[in-house]
């Protein structure tokens, strides 16, 4: 994929990242009208909040959109020269959760822990017949804080900071196709995560009745201590040094 087709596919993204979180904001706004208003002023001062990220890695793998999406799987090469792929529906294991806890100044300190997980298939690299098969696997850990920018009286705005700790897998396989699976030229590698990076980003809160909430945050995160060697194929590279997140989910205050 070309330096031009790749930045396009970044700002495609981030404008997706920033139409849901607008989405999102009107969702807010909607229960407005749905329910007896429940206000952000309360004397509860821990919070737990579960969570869907969507991530964007700024590297050739697609960008988690779906709970559910379709992978690309055995490459096959056919007598007449065409390649075929087996489908396969998959169910990603990424979900997050996270305590926060008020302070006196208004802000909140919070510890997320991620859970990250995908199979990206496969697909074909500009180097031609091969396929590159990615695996990325990590847990994120997470401790930051929250300082709050507009509150009202039930939506609040706050300015985001973490400090993150990444520890997982990032791996590829490099493969050519086959006249029938399990033969053929293999090449593989893996990337052992173990990296500290920082995040900022905002968040929009909005209280629900019983003390819940709904929450969105979109996120930037940057690794700056990396303790693995550096892989790459095409624009593909591992470890994955940079990322734009939105999340959205649910909380509880207690």
């Amino acid at each position: 994929m070309s330096v031009g087709k790749e930045k396009v596919k970044t700002m495609n993204n981030i404008r997706k990242c920033l139409s849901i979180l607008a989405f999102v904001v009107a969702l807010m706004g909607a229960t407005t009208a749905s329910f007896a208003q429940p206000s952000m002023e309360t004397s509860r001062k821990n919070l737990v909040e579960v969570y869907l990220p969507v991530s964007h890695f700024f590297d050739q793998t697609p960008t988690n959109w779906l709970f559910r999406y379709r992978a690309r799987f055995y490459p096959l090469m056919l007598s007449d020269g065409r390649i075929v792929h087996f489908d396969e529906t998959i169910y990603p294991a990424t979900y997050g959760i996270q305590y926060g806890r008020a302070l006196s100044s208004g802000g909140r300190i919070r510890l997320a822990v991620l859970r990250y997980y995908r199979h990206y298939g496969g697909y074909m690299t500009k180097d031609y017949p091969k396929v590159v098969y990615i695996t990325r696997g990590y847990w994120l850990f997470s401790p930051g804080y929250s300082h709050p920018l507009i509150r009202g009286r039930h939506l609040l705005m706050s300015l985001l900071g973490e400090i993150n700790y990444r520890i997982g897998k990032e791996e590829m396989l490099l493969r050519a196709p086959v006249l029938f699976e399990g033969m053929g030229t293999i090449r593989g590698d893996r990337v052992a995560l173990n990296d500290v990076g920082a995040s900022v980003g905002a968040r929009l809160e909005r209280v629900l009745p019983f003390d819940f909430l709904l929450f969105g945050e979109i996120k930037y995160t940057r690794f700056f201590y990396l303790r693995s060697h550096m892989l790459q194929i095409d624009a593909y590279k591992a470890p994955s040094t940079h990322t734009l997140t939105l999340t959205f989910g649910v909380g509880y205050r207690f």
